[in-house]
């Protein structure tokens, strides 16, 4: 049986928010046809959504961000550097508390070692036909920085490595959100 399967993605906006309208008339209209047509659809965000140039993001430490995804009906996201390092322990902590979408992040911890109450290391989405698709999110492994900021980031390569194995246990088809750059991508 041929499965059809489409997977739409942002990342690095920035909160470039004069770009946003463009990509929500997308995403919807593409969202629509797939719904008439019954073809599965996931929507993900790869990090750096959130920049603090932009006023709106720095005065509501990125929550509008939040909610625009949420808006959007977002599937899962992973965090970039911009997330993850620019923002206050505090404020990342609590950045995505109204999200309705899953947050990946295998490589995120707190000084305590476990993952923050708001992340998964990845999700499993069963799509109509059966077709079981892990989904993990690793971030940019800016130890020092986050350090300072009262995380604990773990090496991207080696949680990754864990988890693939983990998951072709569990499902048909993985997919890597990855905020590591291209370089470390490729290496992946």
């Amino acid at each position: 049986m041929i499965e059809t399967l489409h997977i739409y993605h942002t990342n690095d906006l920035h909160s470039h928010f004069e770009e946003w309208p463009k990509i929500v008339k997308y995403i919807e209209q593409k969202r629509e046809l797939h719904d008439k047509e019954k073809e599965d659809m996931f929507l993900f965000d790869i990090g750096d959504h959130v920049d603090r140039f932009h006023p709106i993001s720095e005065a509501s430490l990125g929550q509008l961000n939040v909610e625009m995804l949420n808006r959007l009906k977002y599937d899962s996201v992973t965090i970039g550097n911009n997330e993850g390092i620019t923002l206050p322990f505090e404020a990342l902590d609590r950045l995505y508390e109204h999200a309705k979408f899953d947050v990946l992040a295998a490589n995120l911890y707190t000084k305590d070692h476990v993952l923050p109450t708001w992340v998964k290391p990845y999700k499993i989405y069963t799509t109509s036909s059966g077709t079981k698709i892990g989904v993990l999110g690793i971030t940019v492994f800016y130890k020092l920085f986050y350090e300072l900021l009262g995380w604990e980031i773990k090496d991207p390569f080696e949680i990754t490595k864990e988890l693939i194995l983990e998951l072709k246990e569990k499902t048909d088809v993985t997919i890597v959100l990855s905020h590591l750059g291209i370089n470390d991508d490729e290496m992946l």
